[in-house]
């Protein structure tokens, strides 16, 4: 729906094509030698808009990323809009659509 960048104030409703649960896990094995280097985080943000969760872990060469957005309304009223806007802040920021390893 190509909701990158929203502005800060809306002078009417935002309304979005269909409500949205978009779930992803990418469970990695790392090859000998390398580790990971972003910091394990778990974030998980809810509000009248719907909610976001980022999870990251890493145990014994293992890593499990999982990414979740779920938006509960087709139209988003003036007073909720700046919940959308700070989900899909979120679900845009490369520090939750990335993760560096390096070699240890």
């Amino acid at each position: 729906w190509y909701l990158k960048v929203l502005s800060e104030k809306r002078t009417a409703p935002f309304e979005i094509p269909a409500k949205a649960d978009e779930r992803y896990f990418f469970p990695l094995t790392l090859p000998d030698g390398m580790e990971l280097f972003t910091p394990e985080k778990s974030l998980n943000i809810s509000n009248k808009a719907g909610s976001f969760s980022f999870d990251l872990k890493y145990e014994k060469g293992k890593v499990k990323i999982e990414r979740n957005l779920k938006l509960t309304e087709k139209v988003i009223s003036l007073a909720d809009y700046p919940d959308l806007k700070a989900l899909m802040d979120y679900w845009n920021h490369p520090w939750y659509r990335q993760v560096v390893f390096s070699k240890n």
